[in-house]
């Protein structure tokens, strides 16, 4: 079985990933086109903010150097399906799952359905679907649903962390899912910085891809 370094692919596609370097990890694939991303997004045509910019990017970048590869993109807060127009910024065989969740939700059962609904949809995917990597672009509750997938499948997920959400973490279970992330992408060397002072992970298995 030969090891392609999807890292040294990402770091190739802009100056900006050079900060990852070799150290990522390197998933085992017998072919280019053999490979199936899930990305795991707030948000991407609704609402522009930096994570959303970010997200897009990296979908992008992993895009450019496989394009034969499936691409699945789950839409956390996404209220409206992606017009044909937004479509064209990534590559034709990317499918978008909307699940329509909301940032304030004052409707209790509401948002515990949809939590349920989409965690569900995620995990059953992945044993359908096996894909080589899962891609968490913002720390929330999917975190979680990606440790669940490692445990139960051995599928390998890395989590980018932009900030403040990320800083002096007191949720247990969120410590614990980003232990055993196969990397931690920061977006800037301060947090970087901070995190590691917390003492809960390896320097090693954080690194920085600035935004």
């Amino acid at each position: 079985m030969k090891d392609i370094g999807l890292s040294q692919r990402l770091l190739a596609s802009s100056q900006a990933n050079r900060s990852i370097g070799s150290s990522l990890v390197q998933l085992p694939l017998t072919q280019k086109n053999s490979m199936h991303f899930y990305f795991l997004v707030p948000n991407l045509f609704g609402f522009k903010g930096g994570i959303q910019v970010y997200s897009a990017f990296l979908i992008q970048a992993l895009q450019k150097y496989y394009p034969d590869a499936a691409y699945d993109v789950f839409l956390k807060y996404e209220q409206r399906s992606p017009s044909s127009d937004e479509k064209t910024s990534f590559l034709p065989q990317t499918q978008f799952h909307c699940f329509r969740e909301r940032v304030y939700d004052t409707r209790r059962w509401q948002r515990r359905f949809k939590t349920i609904h989409s965690c569900t949809k995620i995990v059953w995917a992945a044993i359908w679907q096996r894909p080589q990597l899962l891609v968490l672009t913002e720390l929330n509750y999917y975190l979680v649903v990606c440790q669940w997938v490692k445990r139960l499948l051995g599928i390998s997920y890395w989590v980018v962390v932009h900030g403040l959400e990320s800083w002096d973490l007191k949720n247990s279970a969120y410590k614990a899912a980003l232990q055993t992330a196969d990397r931690v992408i920061a977006v800037s060397h301060y947090t970087r910085d901070r995190i590691l002072r917390e003492g809960y992970l390896d320097p090693a298995q954080i690194a920085v891809l600035p935004n």
